[in-house]
């Protein structure tokens, strides 16, 4: 083996014994042995082993107001048909940190409560018959390769690792709030969800999260929607990066509120026939610019149009403002006067659109008949639309 100058980083320990019981990592014969002075430590990461079988009901863990690990894991050697385990807050805690449970590989936990309000709960390994929990806003996660037959989930959310599997999903009596739950597999999985429950996939759930962050998004996969991508607030750059965003039920992507939006990175933007909704919408001071990409929306099945780019309104009549500088534009369907319906503003209202370049399909932006059935130039001044073939190209 060569070894250059520099490879080699020395790392500092803490003291430890063969046992097992340093610092970070402790042993223990039952789970009536954990207790607050097991489960105080120097360490960020806490690992506490408990090697006899888990047997019976009463195996409650109770996390103290004094644990200050960022992850404090607890591993399971057996554990007994019937068995339940129980990992809680103290009464007047919140740990924040992220609770582990795992057995071994094929190895099945009967039953588990984990009530962990502030913090998160991670199912690492192994399986779990029944599972109940409650964790931040955060998630619960199910890992890759770990099997729950029925999740009851009291408050939090869900996220399933590539490889995780859960039968049924259910909200608790008592929780109002919806339940994502978050699969990073590429397909959306089988699992029998209650009322309150909601699939998404999460490529489009960090999306909307690192949205609400602000800055520069970059999509790195395609998205199926199950509703719109809003955006309230700052200022963001969407880099589709070549990918593709289809929304089957309504609108793709909808601004408002003051917030600005940027579309670039070559991608595709798409409304479902039948999903009734916008590629892109600004209203209530929404403001958009598009430099490029392809949108597309259709008609609806029952024959309501579709706007394909829309600014404003809301029952208030806000205003929206949407500028086009490039990218391809297709609306498959007329109203009863035969006109489409690709671009679009409200009546009567600030609302604008201005386009400086883009390909319009079967649809001339500088003779454009919106709502009130009158022509409409969205064309920028110092522009032109230019007829070739089907297509209608916006140049200077």
């Amino acid at each position: 083996v060569n070894v250059a100058v520099g490879d080699i980083v020395w790392a500092e320990y803490g003291e430890s014994t063969l046992d097992g019981s340093d610092g970070s990592n402790k042993t223990v014969a039952s789970v009536g042995e954990i207790d607050e002075e097991i489960l105080s430590s120097e360490s960020e990461d806490l690992t506490v082993n408990v090697t006899s079988e888990v047997t019976g009901t009463d195996n409650t863990i109770n996390i103290p107001t004094t644990l200050n690990t960022n992850t404090t894991t607890f591993s399971f050697a057996s554990v007994a048909e019937g068995a339940k385990i129980t990992i809680q807050n103290e009464d007047g805690g919140a740990y924040d940190g992220q609770v582990i449970i795992e057995v071994p590989v094929g190895a099945t936990i009967p039953e588990v409560e984990a009530k962990i309000p502030d913090g998160e709960v991670y199912i690492k390994q192994g399986n779990v018959t029944t599972l109940v929990v409650a964790s931040a806003e955060n998630t619960t996660i199910i890992g890759a390769g770990v099997e729950v037959g029925t999740l009851t989930v009291m408050k939090g959310n869900v996220r399933i690792e590539n490889g995780g599997k859960v039968g049924a999903i259910n909200r608790s009596t008592g929780n109002t709030k919806t339940v994502y739950v978050i699969y990073e597999s590429i397909t959306a999985p089988n699992i029998t969800v209650g009322e309150g429950v909601v699939l998404v996939s999460a490529a489009e759930w960090d999306l909307r999260k690192a949205i609400e962050m602000g800055g520069t998004v970059i999509l790195t996969e395609n998205l199926n929607l199950n509703s719109p991508i809003e955006i309230t607030k700052g200022n963001v750059t969407l880099d589709l990066n070549g990918k593709t965003i289809t929304a089957a039920n309504g609108d793709a992507i909808v601004v408002s509120n003051n917030a600005e939006l940027t579309i670039t990175g070559n991608g595709i933007v798409k409304v479902e026939k039948g999903a009734n909704g916008c590629a892109v919408w600004a209203h209530h001071g929404g403001k958009v610019t598009i430099e490029n990409g392809t949108f597309s929306t259709n008609d609806d099945v029952d024959g309501d149009r579709c706007d394909c780019i829309y600014a404003g309104s809301t029952a208030d009549m806000s205003a929206g403002t949407i500028t086009i500088n490039g990218g391809t534009f297709k609306y498959d369907g007329e109203n009863e006067e035969g006109h489409k319906f690709l671009l679009n503003k409200k009546d009567n209202t600030a609302s604008a659109i201005t386009v400086y370049g883009g390909v319009f399909h079967k649809f001339n932006p500088a003779i454009s008949y919106g709502e009130p059935n009158a022509p409409v130039n969205f064309v920028a001044e110092g522009y032109e639309s230019i007829q070739e073939g089907d297509n209608y190209i916006v140049k200077k």
